[in-house]
């Protein structure tokens, strides 16, 4: 599947929103500017992909995939063996 992304303006946004949200179900990638400017990126979201969007966004999850990151590049792995403690 080919990603499209196209540029509309906060003034494209607030005149025609539906049509933005037609391109963002067809899995295009909206890039919305101000004053020629970037200011958002709006990417189509299934409801099937919502829950793993905000675990993936929440703090907590974010710092523990930041501390396991750390601790795999200095080597501090554990096999699943060990995790489950077998």
């Amino acid at each position: 599947m080919t990603v499209m992304v196209r540029f509309a303006t906060v003034a494209d946004f607030r005149v025609n929103p539906s049509k933005v949200f037609r391109e963002l179900r067809r899995g295009e990638k909206v890039v919305v500017t101000r004053e020629g400017k970037p200011v958002g990126v709006l990417i189509g979201i299934s409801e099937d992909d919502l829950e793993d969007f905000i675990l993936e966004n929440h703090p907590a999850y974010r710092e523990r995939y930041r501390k396991a990151r750390r601790e795999y590049s200095r080597g501090q792995v554990r096999t699943l063996a060990q995790v489950l403690g077998r």
